[in-house]
């Protein structure tokens, strides 16, 4: 599988060893979003690259949504849409620029089938986004590609169930070695929360930051860039 970039050129996992050195662990999902965006920014610049990062981009193709995030070089932009999905922990964190050790609470974000719920719907809309060739003459790109980013210290969203699960959100699972693809019916299939994915993506999770040897002091990620594709 190939390595994932943002805005045409910017390596995803180059991005997040120095996201994680610099910031273990995040406030808030707006924390990881903005902080993100000026990673990639500060990786495009050592590269002699200028990357603009719009965030809340709106857009009337796709029923009024709203992007969370468009990077952009040039006419190559790159849609991300960030979770963050903690579990509760307590700690102080360490950073490699010096900075004094901080004291962080986090706080959980809510149970885990609405973690995975928030990513496939994410999945889907990045996919229609990506294969609207509307949307991406109105943001001014000639190339657009989608990423859709999870970071967590919940064990239970990484790791394959020992048994098949029978909850509602079965089909929604997001553990190692998963390919998320097709129609995915939450629970009897209830048509508002069935998600139609165009692609096949195999999901591979990624270490983050280990705050400490509790059960919730290891953080990963997952990603998925799915495959431009034109309706």
């Amino acid at each position: 599988m190939q390595a994932a970039v943002v805005a045409g050129a910017i390596a995803l996992d180059a991005v997040m060893v120095e996201l994680a050195r610099q910031r273990p662990v995040f406030h808030s999902e707006g924390d990881l979003r903005f902080s993100f965006a000026a990673h990639v920014q500060r990786a495009a610049a050592a590269q002699g690259r200028d990357v603009e990062a719009r965030f809340d981009v709106f857009s009337r193709h796709l029923g009024a949504a709203t992007v969370p995030l468009l990077l952009l070089e040039g006419a190559v932009g790159t849609i991300v849409e960030l979770a963050y999905a903690p579990s509760a922990w307590s700690g102080a964190t360490h950073r490699a620029d010096g900075v004094s050790p901080e004291r962080v609470d986090v706080h959980q974000q809510g149970p885990p089938y609405l973690a995975r719920q928030r990513y496939v719907s994410a999945l889907e809309r990045v996919e229609e986004h990506i294969a609207n060739t509307a949307f991406q003459q109105s943001v001014g790109c000639t190339r657009l590609s989608g990423l859709v980013l999870l970071l967590t210290n919940a064990p239970g969203l990484w790791t394959p169930p020992v048994t098949a699960p029978t909850t509602h959100d079965r089909q929604f699972r997001l553990h190692e070695g998963r390919v998320l693809q097709g129609r995915l019916a939450w629970g009897t299939g209830s048509a508002n929360r069935t998600r139609l994915l165009r692609g096949s993506s195999p999901l591979a999770w990624h270490d983050y930051s280990l705050l400490d040897p509790s059960p919730h002091g290891l953080f990963r990620w997952l990603a998925v860039e799915p495959i431009p594709s034109r309706a």
